[in-house]
């Protein structure tokens, strides 16, 4: 090959590399795109998500949480410790009220406080002993509160409550739940103390006293 024909096949040769594929591209009108973008463009993220359970796994594969449906139709999300233990649940009542539910457990899954709305709709917080109810705090819709105080049986043995106008009282109980004293404040301006006691079939068995 002469000199001249070599040169100009030189020529040609870097040409095409350095401008061939954009001429390509331009006579065919091709949009090189790679294989990320392509992904990531034509992927759809769904809006909705259907099913009757969802479970949360940790690293090594253990459940951590679930959202699901109990055996009564009403849902519930639940949280359990590395042991598989069931520690809190967020959920609604079974019944027609659906109210909502907190529950607390120790490290044995047992229930150990619970904030709910009652069927009125007032809050209540209980706390529980071995499987039995021992403090509970209410909150009437009157604005009346009461806290209660329960032996291991489940029996009211002390009360101290303020009525919907704001006087405080406080209420004693015998180990069968029946009511044995009464100390409080009137109701009216003067705010006067009075005492009561009961019998056995909670008859008042003292004359209310209020000081001069």
């Amino acid at each position: 090959m002469s000199r001249k024909k070599l040169g100009v096949a030189l020529l040609l040769a870097v040409f095409t590399g350095l401008f061939g594929g954009a001429v390509l591209n331009g006579l065919l009108n091709v949009e090189i795109v790679s294989a990320e973008e392509t992904s990531e463009e034509t992927s759809e993220i769904p809006k909705v998500i259907t099913a009757e359970e969802f479970r949360l796994l940790d690293k090594e594969g253990r459940c951590r949480a679930t959202l699901g449906m109990k055996e009564d139709n009403s849902p519930v999300l639940s949280l359990y410790d590395e042991e598989g233990k069931l520690r809190a649940d967020l959920g609604l009542s079974g019944d027609k009220d659906g109210s909502p539910m907190l529950g607390l457990r120790n490290k044995e899954g047992e229930a150990r406080a619970s904030l709910q709305l009652s069927e009125e709709g007032f809050p209540a917080l209980l706390l529980l002993g071995e499987r039995k109810i021992q403090t509970q705090l209410e909150v009437k819709n009157d604005g009346s509160t009461n806290l209660a105080f329960l032996d291991s049986k489940g029996h009211t043995r002390a009360s101290v409550t303020i009525s919907a106008g704001g006087s405080p009282g406080v209420r004693l109980y015998d180990r069968k739940g029946k009511l044995k004293a009464v100390l409080a404040l009137s109701e009216d301006e003067h705010e006067l103390p009075t005492l009561e006691l009961y019998d056995e079939y909670e008859r008042i068995i003292s004359p209310t006293h209020k000081p001069k």
